[in-house]
């Protein structure tokens, strides 16, 4: 519990590198009780500033309570709660302020990695069998090897007209964070009108912006997608709403 805790206080302080970071969001999405207590210790951070509003005591007393029956073991441990957290905020708040937990670069960071998630392989099972270098792309790509996939896609595309190769290795870029490579790719696969990877190039073109923060042209796409139908449509609207 001390080292969760600790790990939550090194994360809402910008303690951690990006590797770390990462794992951690991760690791907030797949456990709920981390998620919630991610979430409350946020909610105490910020109410610090706000003088602990009656919204957020109201939270921590439904959660304490969940803990113990015993009301006055519920009314200490809150307490303790409290304080501790009250003085990890202070400090907090003192060397940065409330703003940093609410800028836009926290809020972007969050956004991608709830949106982007690696494309799935389409080619055909048949074409792969067929050639031992298009296995092997996909094989490193599958197992997260990402180095190793966009090197072998590169390879790929230097043998073939075949316009996926570019579409995954840009994939490979976005895992990697070279945002302006992925950005390239991109754009080189829209413009090559393979109907099997337009749509898909262009949503992730859009997460590439929103990556790098470029929100006026992440935006731009986003309506672009979101103004007729498809499988990115419904995506597009809801991060439209929640960049503005």
């Amino acid at each position: 519990m001390k080292d969760r805790q600790e790990t939550i206080e090194r994360y809402l302080m910008n303690r951690m590198d990006e590797g770390e970071r990462s794992d951690f969001e991760k690791s907030v999405g797949e456990d709920p009780d981390l998620a919630e207590a991610l979430a409350l210790q946020r909610d105490l951070m910020i109410g610090i500033q706000s003088h602990f509003d009656q919204a957020l005591k109201e939270k921590l007393q439904a959660s304490s309570k969940s803990e113990s029956n015993d009301q006055a073991k519920v009314v200490k441990m809150q307490s303790k709660v409290i304080w501790r957290w009250a003085s990890a905020a202070a400090l907090a708040l003192a060397l940065v302020g409330v703003f940093y937990f609410m800028n836009q670069g926290d809020k972007t960071d969050r956004l991608y990695a709830h949106y982007f998630e690696s494309f799935p392989n389409i080619v055909e099972f048949q074409q792969r069998d067929e050639q031992t270098n298009l296995s092997e792309a996909f094989f490193f790509y599958q197992n997260g090897d990402w180095e190793g996939a966009a090197a072998a896609f590169d390879g790929l595309q230097s043998q073939s007209d075949e316009i996926y190769p570019v579409f995954y290795r840009a994939i490979c870029q976005m895992n990697l964070t070279d945002y302006q490579q992925a950005e390239e790719g991109f754009m080189e696969v829209i413009s090559s009108g393979d109907s099997r990877f337009v749509a898909p190039a262009t949503w992730y073109l859009a997460l590439t912006y929103l990556a790098q923060e470029e929100l006026t042209r992440c935006r731009e796409i986003l309506i672009e997608i979101s103004s007729s139908p498809g499988n990115y449509r419904d995506d597009a609207l809801n991060l439209l709403e929640e960049i503005e």
